[in-house]
């Protein structure tokens, strides 16, 4: 039998946490007729740590999936997410990489464009009156929830969120039981292969068989294990992480997902509705597992013992073809970046969108052409990505023997063109220098996830110059200065009216529960 006649009728997705079940809902979504089922010992608990989200996870809920918000917001209780706090960076912050980002810049469909950008690049970018809508809902610690005097709630859009796993995973239980996705309560134990294909998993009592698999099942990777698939390394040496977590109230939120270097590499913070979470990622190439501990124990001022510390691997990067055959792997069963960017959830979950879309548009044949398409378009996330967090660490400042070796790492062809960019041109990414390359200078694919302004913003923020900026001597008109300082002060006004977290999870919106 030949790919083109076979049809995908029934898919087992092996892994039941996040991505297992978002993915089964995406494919359910597109797909009505396949039977789509996911296997996994649902007794155990998911990781305790909280999950951080870009913000492309809000269309994916709540107009993709067709998740309704008030219902995740009860039920869920997510903290909204504003940004990335960089509160300090190898010496370099507090800046903020929020998601309403190109609000910062001056608009280039507006006069006295150079006059405008030359000031921010010199004065503003880093002034701490001069922020976006989103950076003070960090700085103030608000929602992006605002209720409005006619009695009605509305919310400022740029956002994501950050999820209580526990929550979230028995939501989405409950999500796909009413979807009509079969969730079996077992372990699979055994993957039998044949032709380059997964032929049926075993439990000890039990033996499924499907048209299409799904491995969700994170870093065990129980079936992809099973296929010899060419795995691409990225340079970054961070390998391990160390979380734990504190109750904390929720007038102490913070609405951004809390950014610190370290000796070994970085710290994080994530607050979720009733817990902060924290935790270090660090190299072990650079620093022993003790050593990161007493260093982690330090950081957190010594509230907690090195022995409560819960312990991770992983490794950076992803497998080139994770659809094989009638395979796909997805989640960190396909691959894994560090987290500084929070692209994992996210990223992985428009992986589902796009695998649902295929089989969707190819009637659910198991079709070369919809893998090939696929594995592309996962390439290309994992590219793209890399290629942004690379610059958090290339144009840094630590003086470790970790932070020296990040230094000195390669980039990219896009992120070398990005700051040629910058540094001859400055602001001036009207017409975008990815998408339209200079005489000599093939076209590079645009990036799938964070556009040349976002680059922009980390790099002004690690004090890159420009040189175009720098050799320019030009007198800011009294328009232009005025324009910025008015605008700069409506953003935080407008900020001022959103309500905090506990305002609105125990004020006059939501009955208490």
């Amino acid at each position: 039998m030949s790919d083109y006649d076979r049809t995908i009728n029934e898919i087992l997705v092996v892994g039941g946490g996040d991505i297992g079940l978002l993915t089964s809902l995406c494919i359910k979504k597109l797909n009505p007729d396949i039977d789509v089922a996911v296997v996994d010992d649902f007794s155990e608990d998911p990781p305790e740590v909280g999950k951080s989200t870009y913000q492309e996870i809000i269309d994916i809920f709540h107009e993709f999936l067709e998740i309704d918000e008030m219902r995740f917001l009860k039920e869920v209780k997510p903290i909204w997410k504003s940004s990335v706090f960089f509160r300090n960076w190898t010496e370099y912050g507090p800046f903020h990489y929020s998601f309403d980002d190109i609000q910062k810049y001056p608009d280039p469909n507006t006069s006295h464009f150079l006059d405008k950008a030359y000031l921010y690049y010199h004065e503003l970018y880093s002034d701490p009156e001069c922020q976006t809508i989103n950076e003070w809902l960090v700085e103030l610690g608000k929602s992006p929830i605002n209720f409005e005097m006619t009695g009605e709630w509305s919310r400022y859009g740029p956002r994501a969120y950050h999820l209580d796993l526990n929550r979230f995973n028995e939501f989405l239980q409950t999500i796909c039981g009413e979807r009509g996705i079969n969730l079996i309560d077992d372990i699979i134990e055994t993957v039998e292969t044949g032709d380059g294909r997964v032929t049926r998993v075993q439990s000890d009592q039990e033996t499924y068989e499907a048209d299409l698999y799904v491995d969700a099942t994170g870093f065990r990777r129980v079936l992809l294990d099973e296929f010899d698939v060419p795995f691409r390394n990225f340079d970054l040496p961070l390998d391990a992480a160390l979380s734990t977590k504190f109750e904390r109230p929720l007038s102490e939120v913070e609405p951004a997902t809390v950014i610190e270097s370290g000796d070994n590499g970085w710290f994080w913070q994530i607050d979720t509705y009733e817990f902060r979470d924290v935790g270090y990622v660090y190299a072990t190439d650079f620093v022993d597992a003790v050593s990161a501990k007493a260093e982690f124990v330090e950081y957190v001022d010594g509230d907690i013992s090195a022995d409560e510390l819960e312990c991770h691997e992983f490794q950076s990067g992803y497998y080139e073809q994770t659809w094989t055959g009638n395979l796909v792997a997805i989640g960190n069963a396909g691959g894994f970046i560090e987290p500084l960017q929070s692209t994992g959830l996210t990223s992985n979950t428009k992986n589902a969108v796009q695998l649902a879309h295929l089989l969707s548009a190819y009637g659910s044949a198991d079709y070369p052409a919809a893998r090939e398409t696929y594995n592309g378009w996962v390439t290309r996330q994992w590219e793209t990505v890399y290629d942004f967090i690379s610059v958090h660490y290339k144009y840094a400042n630590g003086d470790t023997p970790f932070w020296k070796q990040v230094q000195s790492m390669p980039v990219s062809e896009r992120v070398t063109r990005i700051k040629d960019h910058f540094e001859s041109c400055g602001y001036a990414v009207k017409i975008d220098p990815i998408q339209t390359p200079k005489t000599g200078q093939t076209p590079l694919i645009d990036s799938a996830v964070f556009p040349t302004v976002s680059y922009l913003t980390i790099l002004r923020n690690l004090e890159v110059q420009s040189d175009f900026y720098e050799t320019l001597d030009l007198d800011v008109s009294e328009e232009a200065r005025t324009f910025l300082e008015e605008y700069y002060r409506g953003e935080k006004k407008d900020a001022e009216a959103f309500l905090t977290h506990e305002e609105f999870y125990k004020g006059v919106l939501f009955d208490p529960w």
